[in-house]
């Protein structure tokens, strides 16, 4: 199966899981250093005499029969690669507050009104892997991250091939999109932003490979009275100083946007006013009941203004 990380900036945890088990391949054999005739030697080292033929999975033909299917009744096992991670951590989780775009509204005219502003942009949230460059480990298989940034927000997610070398990049769009109608008086003007936090973290996860089952060995002449013989993988290994586990880390540094909302400020006074996206907005410090009144005073004096003018076109 493939593997998932599964990770929370804003709750700093993180988790994997997924499990890759396979018959021990030749590119295992090279990173737990059985190959070619490394394996004689670590069984020479282990028994104290060079092998006839040594073997960590079938066919191991030796008196014409694989030697795996003819003692499997005695427990002989092929030797088996299990990849699997331990343990995922977040490192230095940080957030800045950005400015995404925005959008200037004046009222040039002699009437109080209701003025849109469409706030909209596009940016990017990114992810760089990169591994472990000397575990030699190979794995069909690929790696899912699943990145949660704040409370609320959807989370992100990229996936990649296991153990690739070097660095990896992805990217993938995140568009931010809304409206405010702000309330203005005459001569009045205003700065709307949308902001968001743009965040950085990074990802590690540490990933184990460990062997079971047994090296299948033919000694002709015998030893100590017997041709076939077989030993625990890892006993052999010890015996020969060599690793019996492997361990393998993979680093995600991530950058987002998330938690996004609207302020605006005053051209003139400069105060800064947080709002939301689904009322009509009045940008200064004012109870409604005042700009209310304002607005019906201006209202009276232009219908005054419009009453005299007919007045004096009678005349």
């Amino acid at each position: 199966m493939a593997f998932q990380v599964n990770a929370h900036v804003g709750n700093r945890t993180a988790s994997s899981h997924g499990v890759v088990e396979r018959i021990m391949t030749d590119s295992d054999r090279r990173a737990f250093g059985l190959d070619g005739d490394n394996l004689f030697r670590a069984v020479e080292r282990f028994r104290g005499r060079w092998p006839t033929g040594a073997w960590v999975r079938s066919p191991a033909i030796a008196g014409g029969v694989d030697l795996y299917q003819a003692y499997a009744h005695q427990g002989w096992r092929q030797v088996v690669t299990r990849l699997e991670p331990i343990s995922s951590t977040i490192h230095h989780p940080n957030t800045d507050r950005t400015t995404v775009v925005t959008a200037r509204l004046s009222n040039n005219s002699s009437f109080p009104g209701e003025f849109f502003a469409n706030l909209s942009n596009e940016t990017t949230n990114s992810a760089t892997t990169s591994w472990s460059s000397t575990h030699g480990i190979e794995v069909g298989q690929s790696v899912s991250y699943s990145i949660g940034v704040v409370s609320g927000e959807t989370s992100f997610g990229y996936s990649y091939q296991w153990g690739r070398g070097g660095e990896q990049t992805t990217a993938s769009s995140v568009s931010f999109v809304t409206g405010v109608t702000v309330h203005l008086q005459p001569g009045q003007g205003v700065i709307v932003r949308l902001l968001a936090e743009q965040g950085w973290a990074r990802i590690t996860t540490r990933y184990r490979a460990s062997l079971t089952g047994h090296v299948a060995q033919n000694f002709n002449p015998p030893h100590q009275g017997h041709h076939f013989w077989a030993h625990s993988v890892n006993s052999i290994l010890q015996a020969s100083g060599l690793p019996t586990q492997i361990f393998i880390e993979n680093t995600v540094d991530v950058g987002f946007f998330a938690n996004s909302h609207v302020d605006m400020q005053d051209l003139v006074t400069g105060v800064i006013v947080p709002i939301g996206t689904d009322k009509i907005f009045r940008p200064l410090a004012l109870k409604y009941d005042e700009i209310k009144e304002d607005d019906e005073k201006f209202a009276d004096e232009k219908e005054q203004q419009k009453g005299e003018h007919k007045k004096e076109t009678k005349h």
